[in-house]
């Protein structure tokens, strides 16, 4: 992956060396810092979905809401996930077992 500039969201991402033909993509901080640990298409979807589904418990986009407690929600949150799905840290968890873990707390 290398790293390149979003026209559309006009901030860095890194994409496929054979972008756009390979749609792999993966965020980057405005320094060029990737954001996270990259995916493949099916950890991908789950995230997605995951975001989805847990978004709306801490006001993502309402004002309302100071920062500082969202984030600390938010956290306390991937933390009962985490040890719902007998892992250590969502974020640091590869994606094989990541996905099956998802399956089952989809449910």
């Amino acid at each position: 992956m290398v790293l390149r500039e979003s026209h559309k969201y006009n901030r860095p991402f890194y994409g496929c060396i054979n972008f756009p033909a390979c749609r792999a993509t993966h965020g980057a901080h405005p320094d060029g810092k990737p954001l996270g640990i990259p995916a493949d298409a099916e950890t991908k979807r789950w995230r997605i979905a995951a975001h989805n589904a847990l978004d709306p418990l801490w006001g993502r986009d309402e004002e309302n809401l100071h920062a500082q407690i969202r984030k600390r929600y938010r956290n306390a949150v991937y933390s009962w996930l985490a040890e719902r799905l007998g892992i250590e840290n969502i974020g640091r968890t590869l994606s094989y077992r990541l996905v099956p873990g998802l399956n089952v707390a989809s449910r």
